[in-house]
Order: C-alpha cells, then structure tokens, then sequence
C-alpha cells in the first residue's frame, strides 16, 4: 500500500510537470513588423535583432530591399533592438575588396534587393542603440526610425 505522503509528492511532481510544460518561451506564432528608416529614407539591407530585457531571449529578421522587416517569435515583455547592417557591406574603399563573412553566407543582394545603406555603428548593438519596444502576444508593428545626428 502507498503512504498518503507519497502521494502527495507524486501529484505535487505531476503538477509541476503541467506547469513547466505549458510555460513557452517566445511569441508563441507571433510577429513584428515594420520599417527601418534613417533620416527618413529606408535602410536597405540589414538585420533588425529583439533581444529580451534580461539578455536570454533573442530572435531577429531581415530587413528587405524597401526597409520593411519581420521578426518573428520576438521575446515577449521590454524588448532592446539592434540594427545590424555591416555583414551587407559590399566595399570598403580603405581596405580592398569584400571578404566573406566568416559564420554565415548572406543572401545575394541582386536576389533580395538589399542594398547597403550606411548607419550610425551606435544601432548596431542593444546596449547602445536606444531602441526598445514592449512586446505582447500576437502581431505588432514597429517601426523603427534612425538618425545620423
């Protein structure tokens, strides 16, 4: 026969697994869109990345050839932002020709219509771009508008 406090421990075991099997991180089919723009042109090329208040969660989307992005599954709650577009770059006068990105293959920018545009290296990075936004479940649009000043 089984003791009442065993179980009580099973089902304490078993409730906990319910839980933490319900618990998802992520937006659970969620998405951000939006527009980059700088000085009110769109930004060409690039990659928009949310990263989660507590630095854990990330998640992150291209920008296309017409600025817009998508993010999907963002972290949910008080987001950073960063805007990553030195991968794209195409040529840097002061040291020659392009050299390949050394992690991963770019898509061709003919392909895509992505177009290196130049920005401030401040946005490139979460901790310095300035940029936030508060994510909730579901669809948001955002979007994000860049200054060379």
């Amino acid at each position: 026969m089984i003791g009442a406090s065993k179980v009580r421990l099973f089902l304490a075991y078993c409730l906990m697994f319910l839980v933490l099997a319900g618990c998802k991180s992520g937006n659970e089919g969620g998405e951000a869109t939006g527009k980059v723009t700088i000085d009110g042109e769109p930004v060409t090329a690039g990659e928009v990345v949310f990263v989660s208040e507590d630095g854990i969660l990330s998640s992150s989307g291209f920008i296309k050839g017409d600025g817009t992005y998508t993010v999907k599954e963002p972290p949910l709650g008080l987001v950073k932002i960063a805007i990553q577009t030195e991968s794209f770059k195409t040529v840097d006068s002061s040291n020659g020709p392009p050299k390949p990105h050394p992690v991963m293959k770019m898509p061709d920018p003919q392909v895509m219509g992505s177009v290196y545009k130049e920005i401030p290296a401040k946005y490139g990075k979460v901790e310095t771009s300035g940029l936030t936004v508060t994510i909730k479940r579901g669809q948001l649009t955002h979007d994000l508008k860049l200054s060379r000043e």
